[in-house]
């Protein structure tokens, strides 16, 4: 994770959503009947750990009386689909400074429903937002926007980074000068030759990839108000 940075929504292939604040989704994919156990909780925290999220959440007790436990759910792949993160501004900013130049810069990600995540864009899930840098991290792709001007999270100073997870990503467009892309284009040559004469190695055992892909969930709702970003509550009602 970057520094300064905060889980605020997750969401996953089959269309459940994670939002701080709120309650847990139902434990199965929709249609799914609401579960009341579930419903009944508010989340405190998520945290991105590598390809996975750690959500963490708190019974909702009547009168507000102190919660005698809490709910800790992680969420693994191959199932994690998109991790929004904000941060202010500066934080975003100094983010960015650390990628330095690169030799290929991403110009465009299409994901595995088909939206199109394009630099100088707004981002796909909310036109509110516009991608200024997208950059690949190992199978995962982070995506840096900017609210508009006239957002009250600009006005919170506040910026964002949409991580699409492995098996989101379908294609990745990146480009560079003719030059630079023919040195590319050699090494790779090199590799796949190199690769090629190399005895293959024993599969690892993977994660299984979904039997097939769930049709596009609506995702506009997925991130939450600004109101989020405030103090949470103190869980042991104090």
């Amino acid at each position: 994770m970057h520094e300064g940075f905060q889980v605020i929504a997750v969401a996953d292939l089959a269309g459940r959503k994670w939002q701080l604040q709120a309650p847990l989704p139902p434990s199965q994919p929709p249609p799914a009947p609401a579960d009341p156990a579930r419903a009944n909780t508010k989340i405190h925290k998520m945290l991105r750990l590598g390809d996975t999220v750690e959500v963490f959440a708190l019974p909702q007790t009547p009168g507000g009386t102190p919660p005698t436990e809490g709910l800790h759910e992680t969420l693994l792949p191959p199932m994690v689909a998109i991790v929004i993160e904000c941060a202010l501004t500066t934080a975003w900013e100094l983010a960015l400074s650390t990628f330095g130049e690169s030799p290929e810069r991403i110009n465009a990600v299409l994901d595995a429903h088909g939206r199109e995540w394009t630099r100088g864009k707004a981002v796909p899930i909310d036109p509110t937002m516009t991608i200024e840098r997208i950059e690949a991290q190992a199978d995962r792709v982070e995506c840096f926007a900017r609210a508009a001007e006239n957002t009250e999270w600009a006005r919170n100073g506040v910026s964002f980074l949409f991580t699409l997870m492995p098996f989101t990503v379908q294609s990745v467009l990146a480009a560079s000068p003719v030059q630079t892309w023919g040195e590319i284009l050699r090494d790779r040559e090199e590799e796949a030759r190199l690769g090629d004469q190399e005895e293959p190695d024993a599969p690892d055992e993977l994660e299984p990839e979904p039997e097939h892909m769930p049709a596009p969930s609506p995702l506009q709702g997925l991130l939450p108000s600004p109101a989020v970003l405030a103090p949470p509550a103190n869980p042991n009602g104090q």
